[in-house]
């Protein structure tokens, strides 16, 4: 009989474990456990379409020993699949029938590795990532070059101050210190405050999932004939293993509605942009970033 291994015995990844190429992280420790087992996976694996599968031809394989063994698809912190695979030829047949779907980095899709098998046993592939990353908020979050942990703090609680008032604001659907709007829209916002909700939304996350675009004459005109205004056109959201599409935060915040006017980006103005310089200050802002909308309200 073979004995049951004992849970000191059990080895698992004591630190994160990340990419190779871009320091993504893939799975947080404690979560993989250490396993002996002879797979083998395609050293490239590339559709024409750009989506991780096997090719027609026969792929050239690589073999490994040492993995770790995940439980479930849902504990890795972040991972791409690709579609479901059907190696029947090749010297490598008795091993890759059994395979389900082949794992790579969601974020570089760089190569192939792990695989999922058809028993429901996932394994990542110890020798092709990084088994000591680092553990830091820091590092998934990285801040600009000059920005300290400090700043950081201090720019969290002046938001955190914002959104508090900024909650009061928004639950008599005015705005009730014109003053303190910039001078830019400040005629608009005293003429047409009955008309418009403002909505402040922090996040902390660098991929918003927001697709914006200029807004058209009518919603200028809202706006004490700007140039321009920037809009919500649509979310977009992430797949996962199922197809399914995953929400990412200005959808799931469920304060973020399509055709929100974006007004301002960490307290700053960004009304007359084009639509390109507004996504390119929240890409480029530093987390936490605090967005500010107007939203129209409907006439009665």
């Amino acid at each position: 009989n073979t004995p049951i291994p004992r849970m000191e015995d059990i080895e698992t990844n004591k630190a994160v474990i990340r990419c190779k190429r871009c320091s993504s992280r893939i799975l947080s420790p404690g979560i993989g456990v250490l396993a002996s087992i002879n797979l083998v996976l395609p050293v490239s694996s590339k559709s024409k379409e750009g989506t991780q599968t096997i090719e027609q031809e026969i792929p050239e394989y690589e073999s490994f020993k040492t993995w770790w063994k995940v439980k479930s698809n849902m504990d890795f912190d972040n991972i791409g699949f690709s579609r479901v695979v059907n190696l029947t030829e090749g010297e490598h047949t008795e091993i890759t029938k059994l395979y389900e779907r082949l794992l790579i980095c969601s974020d570089c899709e760089e190569r192939v590795i792990g695989v999922a098998l058809l028993s429901g046993d996932v394994y990542l592939c110890k020798d092709l990532v990084d088994n000591n990353g680092a553990s830091t908020l820091e590092h998934d979050f990285a801040a600009p070059a000059g920005i300290t942990l400090e700043y950081l703090k201090s720019m969290q609680s002046q938001m955190q101050k914002q959104t508090a008032k900024s909650k009061t604001e928004t639950s008599h659907d005015t705005i009730t210190d014109a003053k303190e709007v910039d001078t830019r829209h400040e005629a608009a916002d005293v003429a047409d405050a009955a008309a418009h909700e403002v909505i402040c939304v922090t996040f902390v996350d660098k991929v918003l999932g927001l697709r914006l675009r200029n807004g058209e004459a009518e919603q200028r005109k809202a706006f004490a004939g700007e140039k321009n205004v920037v809009i919500v056109q649509e979310f977009t959201r992430k797949s996962n293993d199922e197809g399914m599409g995953l929400l990412l935060p200005a959808e799931a915040s469920g304060k973020v509605k399509v055709g929100d006017i974006v007004q301002d980006v960490n307290h700053e103005s960004v009304l007359g942009l084009d639509f390109s310089e507004v996504l390119k200050k929240i890409i480029s802002a530093p987390r936490p970033i605090q967005l500010t909308f107007r939203r129209l309200k409907k006439q009665p």
